[in-house]
């Protein structure tokens, strides 16, 4: 019994029951995405029973709320005369249902002056699977009128030209738009604070929750300091990475200034660095504490109007493995408290394969023993570069009556399974390309043929 998993299925191998009796590993063989169980001999009127529980992934287009997971199972047998025969299960469906979840990020400390507006972004992202609907609301700043807008160029400051109004004076009840499964609304509030506002500093939080499944919510602690001077501080990658292999380099800009006009004294900035940095690698005249993975900066003082810049160069260790969120914090701190708090943050990667594109050419061919497609498959890793040449990828067809050939400059071994073909082909520029042959069929009916496509990453194991 040859059985595909689903995309979207995770299948819990411990618990596969055959006639209520949980199968050890023995028994069963896990061959791509396929499930193999043999069964010696089935006696006259004898009905076999397979039970496969599991669990639905929660990220992928394929668990998008009412989409269909399904899967059937092929009975390949042989009788007496060791003929051989091969029928089919039903289908089995499976509707998949809403879940709801979100998140919003980051927590904020800003610093304003009386009589202006501070501005805090932050972003809202659907993590459920559904169409979603989210409300605002902020418990706190009680004194303070607040308004709500989109951020529409991603600046993470207010141009009134161009960004959207939300809500105007509100502090509860604010809706955004509907948020498709993992669509993100960049959002800014503006509190205005009077020209008599005393220096003060407040703390307040703001909750993003779904207005379908009200339990679900997500929230953030923000600080507003009302000074009289006022520092700025930002954080960025001028190469604007969202990836970085282990065991290189790249760099962060660091600008702090004082957009006031008054003096800005005795400036402090801390920045503390994520332990997947090689600190072997840091500029040694940085004051640097090993212990708190921080850097101190004790920086002259800021004239009204006067800004400045660093450059940070920051290794990850070899051993970082892919996946791992690098996070850079920076606090612009006086007198001990953090005045001004941002960050910066990647993901690690490794240049194994990650993202296995398929094509083949032609999409459909007569089922005549003779015709021929050929398939190819592309392997770039997670930032998208072609993994090196001779890297091994596995195509796998659940169907022995399939032919494969090597196609020309491609390294190719096959072999044949359990009515699987199998075939390891060697990259070269990124691709792998293997030739398939149809069989030949008698009835008119359309044969779809599932290929499996794998290789793997030493980090994240098997890659599909």
């Amino acid at each position: 019994m040859t059985t595909p998993i689903p995309a979207g299925f995770e299948l819990e191998k411990e618990k596969i029951e055959l006639d209520g009796k949980i199968l050890s590993s023995d028994q069963f063989e896990i061959d791509g995405n396929n499930l193999i169980i043999k069964v010696s001999q089935l006696d006259k009127g004898e009905t076999i029973n397979l039970n496969l529980p599991g669990i639905i992934s929660k990220e992928g287009q394929e668990v998008v709320a009412g989409s269909i997971i399904s899967t059937k199972s092929r009975v390949t047998y042989n009788d007496i005369l060791n003929n051989v025969y091969e029928q089919y299960t039903d289908q089995v469906r499976l509707e998949i249902l809403a879940y709801h979840e979100i998140e919003i990020n980051p927590d904020r400390t800003l610093v304003a002056n009386s009589n202006s507006k501070a501005i805090f972004a932050h972003t809202v992202k659907n993590n459920g699977n559904s169409l979603e609907k989210v409300t605002l609301s902020l418990d706190g700043l009680f004194d303070y009128q607040v308004d709500w807008y989109y951020d529409i160029n991603f600046s993470k400051d207010l141009e009134l030209e161009t960004d959207q109004l939300i809500a105007a004076s509100a502090k509860t009840g604010v809706e955004l738009s509907g948020l498709a499964p993992g669509e993100t609304a960049n959002i800014l509030i503006a509190v205005n604070i009077d020209k008599d506002a005393a220096i003060s500093q407040e703390s307040f939080k703001v909750t993003a929750a779904s207005k379908i499944k009200t339990e679900v919510n997500d929230q953030v602690d923000n600080k507003l300091n009302i000074l009289e001077i006022k520092p700025v501080l930002s954080v960025n990658d001028p190469d604007k990475r969202e990836y970085q292999y282990a065991g290189e380099s790249y760099q962060l800009e660091i600008e702090y200034g004082n957009d006031g006009n008054k003096l800005i004294e005795n400036p402090v900035l801390e920045i503390k660095i994520s332990e997947e940095i090689d600190q072997s690698k840091l500029d040694p005249a940085l004051n640097f504490d090993s212990e708190t993975n921080t850097i101190r900066i004790e920086a002259d003082d800021l004239e009204a109007g006067e800004n400045r810049s660093l450059e940070l160069d920051l290794t990850l260790k070899n051993n970082t493995e892919q996946g791992t969120e690098i996070v850079t914090k920076v606090e612009f701190i006086q007198n001990n408290l953090t005045l001004l708090q941002e960050k910066h943050s990647l993901v690690a990667a490794n240049e194994d394969p990650s993202i296995i594109d398929l094509e083949a050419e032609p999409e459909v061919i007569r089922g005549d023993g003779e015709s021929r497609s050929t398939l190819t498959a592309t392997i770039t890793d997670l930032i998208g570069n072609f993994v090196e040449d001779g890297t091994e990828v596995e195509f796998k067809i659940p169907d022995s009556r399939i032919t494969v050939e090597e196609v020309e400059d491609y390294p190719t071994s096959s072999s044949q399974s359990n009515d699987i073909v199998t075939a390891n082909v060697e990259t070269i520029a990124g691709l792998a390309q293997l030739e398939i042959i149809a069989p030949k069929i008698a009835s008119d009916e359309i044969m779809e043929i599932p290929i499996d496509i794998s290789a793997e990453n030493k980090d994240t194991g098997i890659v599909r």
